[in-house]
């Protein structure tokens, strides 16, 4: 026997259909005028969307810890894994009514850091900032000095400027060993800090770097040292062609933005930004940066509106860094910080 329908599921049922109806009229109103959409709205809306930006880059004496942009040309768009400089994913509504995926090559994004490695630079111990590799646990101390005096005090307690020499002799500082090619620098101009890539000897260096500025002593060192920074035309071009923002990692978040951008045939490209800048860790998701072309009249008014709500502004971000990094043309010691944001 089938059960009727009562009144009150009735009203239910009417009362869903009637606000289906009215946001279907809406939509329809704004798919005429160009309008985003209601969920795209609702979306934007949510500050569930927006990826959680660090302040400022970690402060901290590891090398791993600064937020490699020389990375981000060949990130994945989804994974963890490496994918081909230039190379991201995108969507874009085709004349057949499909809303389709292809791999885009940006030019701009693949040239958008230089390096390049010069086989001597000559500074003062104290011109280092970090190392790349220590038994101590380097991402918990925003110095060398307080790395030490935390995990070896008694390497720091000597009253003879002499213990100097004698840490620097000790075999895993291979930096001071004209022979060995081991060990090397790196600076990233964006960040301005100079780093020991080492693989040894953290204590002993860190150690001699503490008492040298105790005791008022140089210590001068010569090594290649790798550094990279933005190149200005690269980034123009690329903020000429898209408007790029930050948004958070969750799938959730991603496939509902997906799913509103489709449904408003809106193109848009998805990469997976460095390590660093957002709060969450590669391993946590990380975030990802939605790229708008801006010659498209549905992506720029998305682009328009995620401006609006305070979404952050990658393209913007990264000018800034451009605009005060250490040009290799005036690189001198000590480097500026041009840490903060």
């Amino acid at each position: 026997m089938i059960e009727p329908i009562r009144p009150q599921q009735q009203r239910r049922a009417f009362s869903a259909a009637v606000d289906w109806a009215r946001s279907a009229r809406r939509n329809l109103v704004r798919w005429v005028t160009g309008d985003i959409p209601i969920a795209l709205e609702r979306w934007i809306e949510n500050p569930a969307s927006r990826a959680t930006i660090c302040g400022l880059p970690r402060e901290s004496c590891a090398a791993d810890d600064r937020i490699a942009w020389h990375w981000w040309k060949d990130a994945h768009a989804v994974s963890c894994q490496r994918t081909q400089p230039g190379q991201v994913l995108g969507w874009e509504p085709r004349s057949n009514g499909e809303y389709m995926l292809r791999q885009h090559h940006l030019d701009a994004l693949a040239a958008l850091v230089r390096e390049e490695s010069v086989k001597e630079w000559i500074g003062d111990i104290s011109d280092v900032a970090g190392v790349s590799s220590s038994k101590s646990p380097l991402s918990e101390y925003d110095s060398l000095d307080a790395m030490i005096q935390a995990r070896r005090p008694e390497l720091v307690s000597a009253q003879d400027p002499a213990c100097i020499y004698h840490l620097l002799t000790h075999n895993e500082v291979r930096i001071l060993d004209i022979e060995s090619r081991a060990d090397f620098f790196s600076l990233h101009m964006w960040d301005g800090r100079v780093f020991l890539c080492n693989s040894g000897g953290s204590h002993h260096f860190a150690a001699a770097r503490y008492l040298a500025a105790q005791f008022g002593v140089k210590i001068p060192l010569r090594g290649r040292i790798y550094r990279q920074w933005i190149d200005g035309a690269a980034l123009s071009a690329l903020r000429s062609a898209y408007s790029i923002y930050a948004v958070d990692s969750a799938p959730s978040v991603r496939n509902a933005l997906h799913e509103a951008l489709e449904a408003f045939r809106a193109p848009y490209l998805l990469h997976r930004l460095p390590n660093g800048l957002s709060a969450r860790t590669i391993d946590e998701g990380g975030a990802y940066a939605v790229f708008l072309p801006r010659v498209h009249a549905r992506s720029a008014r998305v682009a328009s509106a995620m401006a609006q709500a305070g979404f952050f502004d990658v393209g913007e971000h990264l000018n800034t860094l451009f605009r005060r990094q250490v040009r290799p043309g005036n690189w001198v010691v000590p480097i500026d910080r041009v840490v903060a944001l």
